[in-house]
C-alpha cells in the first residue's frame, strides 16, 4: 500500500508540475517569488491527494502574480488597469464552475489546474500566448478522461480570456498582452474588423457545429466518440475551411503558413493532454480521485480480493466456469448484449460474499475498473441522499466503463416499493433505471449484488435485463465439500485437525463461514497447549453452541 501512496504522489507532482510551467515561467521572469511559493504549495496538495485545493491554489497565484505586476499602474490609472483586468473575471467564473461541478459528484480532477496556469501565458512573450492554449486545450484533453468534468470549461478558461484581451488591445492573435493600463477607444474600435472577416467566423461556426454534433453522433456510433475532443473539433474545423476556401480562390495558399501555430498546439496540447490522461486513467488513481463516491480497489487490493475470494474458494469450480462465461458478453459481437445483472443468492454464510467479490476481483485484474458499493456508506443522510449518491455511481461506472459495481446485501436498498416510504421508493427506482440502462442497453457495466433474502427484492429488480440477467443460488455445500473446505482453509493457516475431529465437522457444519470459525477456534486452542477432548468444543461453538453447565 505505501508503494501505491508513493506512486499516485509522484504521478500527482508531474501532472500538476507539468500544468504550472506557465505559471513558472512567468513568475521567474517577472521575479515575482509569491507564484513559486503557490508552485510548491499547489505540488505538496497534489501529493496527498488533495486536487481541488491544488487548483484553487495555482488559479489564486496566478492572479497574485498577474495583479503584483501590474500594482505600480493601480494608483496611477485605476479605470485603464481594472479594464485590462476585467477579462480575467470570464476564466476565474468558469474555473470557480468546473471546479463545483466536480464537488457537487463527490469526484476530484486536475484538468482545472491546466487553466488556472494558462492564464499567465497571455503576459508572456510569444510564442507562450499560442500556447497558452496549448495549455487550455491540455486541460480540455484531460477532463474528457474525467467522469464528471467538461472539456469545453478549461478550453474556454483561456481562451475566451486572451481573446478578449487581444480585442480591448487591438491586438492580432499570438501577440503578448501588455502589462500596462488599457487605451480602449484609440486600440479596440480602431481595429475591431481584424476579428470581423468570413474566415475567422467561418472556423468558428463550423468549430462549434461540430464540437456539439460529435457527442450526439457518437451516441449512434461510438468509434466516433474522439470527434467530440477540443482539439479534434478544431483542427477538422480549420482544414475543412481551408480546403473549401483554397477551392474557391487559389490564391488563398498563402494563409498556409497560418497553419503552423495551430500545428505547435495540437503538438504541445496532445502532450499535455497524454501526461493528464494517463494520470487520470491510473487505476491506483482513479481509487483516489472518485473515492468519495464508492470503494475503487487499487490493484493490490484487487490482487488480495482475488487470491482470498477466488482462488481461496472451493468447491465452487462449477459456478465459477459459469461466471467467467458470462463475463464473455462483453466482448463486441454483433447481436450480443452484455449482461447487465448477476443476482447470488442463498442462505446466510454459504460464501456469497466471496463469491461475488472474488469474480470482481478477477474481472478487475482483466481490464475491468471495480466498484464496490457499501450499503452503509450509502445510506448515510437518508434515502434521498443515498439515491443521488447511487446515480453518480452508476455515471462514474458508465465513464469507466467496461465497469463491474459489487454491492453486497442487496435486499437493504432494494426492497420491494411502497408508497409508505416514498424514500426508499425513489432509492429503488434509481437502481432499477441505472442497471437497464437508461443511456443504451448496450453499455458495458455489470452489477454483481448479493442477499440473504429473495424474496424480499422488488421484483422489477430480479427481472432478466436487470439482476435476473444470471441468477445463482448458493446452497449449504454438502459434507465432502465442507471437509474439503476446512481441509483448505487449515492447509493455508498451518492448522492440525485431529482425523476423527474432522470427520464430525464435516458432518455437522453446514457452511464455509463455520468450516473457517471451526479452524480458528482450533488454531486458537493448539495455540493454548489444549487437548483434542477440548478441541471438540470448536464443533459446539460454532454451530449450537457451547452449554454452559
Amino acid at each position: 500500500m505505501r508503494l501505491i501512496a508513493v506512486k499516485r504522489a509522484a504521478l500527482s507532482i508531474v501532472v500538476t508540475l507539468a500544468a504550472a510551467l506557465p505559471l513558472i515561467f512567468y513568475s521567474l521572469l517577472q521575479h515575482q517569488w509569491i507564484g513559486i511559493v503557490g508552485v510548491i504549495g499547489a505540488l505538496v496538495l497534489a501529493a496527498m491527494g488533495r486536487t481541488g485545493s491544488s487548483s484553487s491554489l495555482l488559479l489564486l497565484s496566478s492572479l497574485a502574480v498577474i495583479l503584483l505586476s501590474l500594482w505600480g499602474y493601480i494608483y496611477v490609472n485605476p479605470g485603464g488597469t481594472a479594464l485590462l483586468l476585467f477579462p480575467l473575471v470570464i476564466p476565474i467564473a468558469i474555473i470557480g464552475l468546473h471546479m463545483r461541478l466536480l464537488s457537487s459528484s463527490f469526484s476530484r480532477g486536475v484538468s482545472p489546474s491546466f487553466a488556472a496556469s494558462s492564464l499567465a501565458s497571455m503576459f508572456l512573450p510569444p510564442p507562450w500566448p499560442i500556447f497558452g492554449f496549448a495549455w487550455a486545450l491540455g486541460g480540455g484533453i484531460t477532463s474528457e478522461f474525467e467522469a464528471f468534468s467538461s472539456p469545453w470549461l478549461p478550453t474556454a478558461a483561456y481562451s475566451v480570456a486572451y481573446l478578449v484581451e487581444l480585442m480591448l488591445n487591438g491586438l492580432s492573435p499570438g501577440s503578448s498582452i501588455p502589462l500596462r493600463p488599457l487605451s480602449f477607444y484609440s486600440s479596440f474600435i480602431a481595429h475591431i474588423n481584424q476579428y470581423a472577416n468570413p474566415f475567422t467566423a467561418s472556423i468558428l461556426i463550423a468549430a462549434v457545429a461540430l464540437y456539439v454534433a460529435a457527442p450526439l453522433l457518437s451516441m449512434k456510433r461510438r468509434y466516433l466518440i474522439p470527434l467530440s475532443s477540443t482539439v479534434a473539433a478544431a483542427s477538422i474545423s480549420i482544414l475543412m475551411n481551408m480546403a473549401v476556401m483554397n477551392a474557391i480562390d487559389p490564391s488563398l495558399q498563402q494563409l498556409l503558413p497560418q497553419l503552423y501555430p495551430f500545428l505547435a498546439i495540437l503538438a504541445a496540447s496532445s502532450m499535455l493532454g497524454v501526461i493528464g490522461a494517463v494520470y487520470v486513467m491510473d487505476p491506483d488513481v482513479a481509487s483516489m480521485l472518485y473515492s468519495n463516491i464508492a470503494e475503487l480497489p487499487d490493484t493490490e487490493t484487487l490482487r488480495q480480493l482475488y487470491e482470498e475470494n477466488w482462488e481461496g474458494l472451493i468447491g465452487m469450480d462449477k459456478i465459477k466456469s459459469e461466471l467467467v462465461m458470462a463475463s464473455s458478453s462483453f466482448a463486441a459481437r454483433h447481436g450480443v448484449r452484455p449482461i447487465h445483472g448477476i443476482l447470488l443468492y442463498g442462505p446466510s454464510g454459504t460464501g456469497k460474499t466471496a463469491l461475488g467479490l472474488g469474480f470482481a476481483a478477477w474481472l478487475g485484474l482483466r481490464g475491468f475498473r471495480v466498484i464496490i458499493v457499501r450499503t452503509g456508506a450509502l445510506m448515510k443522510g437518508g434515502p434521498w441522499a443515498a439515491a443521488y449518491r447511487l446515480y453518480v455511481t452508476f455515471r462514474l461506472a458508465r465513464s469507466l466503463q467496461p465497469t463491474v459495481i459489487y454491492i453486497d446485501e442487496i435486499d437493504s436498498i432494494g426492497r420491494a416499493r411502497t408508497e409508505k416510504d416514498p424514500g426508499s421508493y425513489r432509492l429503488v427506482s434509481v437502481l432499477l433505471q441505472e442497471i437497464d440502462g437508461t443511456v443504451s442497453r448496450m453499455d458495458k457495466v455489470m452489477v454483481i449484488a448479493t442477499t440473504n433474502y429473495l424474496e424480499a427484492l422488488d421484483p422489477a429488480l430480479i427481472r432478466p435485463g436487470r439482476l435476473g440477467d444470471l441468477k445463482v443460488f448458493v446452497q449449504h455445500p454438502p459434507p465432502q465439500v465442507v471437509m474439503d473446505i476446512i481441509q483448505g482453509i487449515a492447509a493455508h493457516r498451518g492448522v492440525t485437525i485431529p482425523p476423527n475431529l474432522l470427520s464430525k465437522a464435516a458432518n455437522i457444519l453446514e457452511t464455509g463461514a463455520e468450516a473457517e470459525a471451526f479452524v480458528n477456534c482450533i488454531a486458537i486452542k493448539q495455540l493454548a497447549g489444549a487437548d483434542e477432548e477440548s478441541m471438540e468444543a470448536c464443533l459446539a461453538g460454532t454451530t449450537t453452541g457451547i452449554t454452559a453447565y
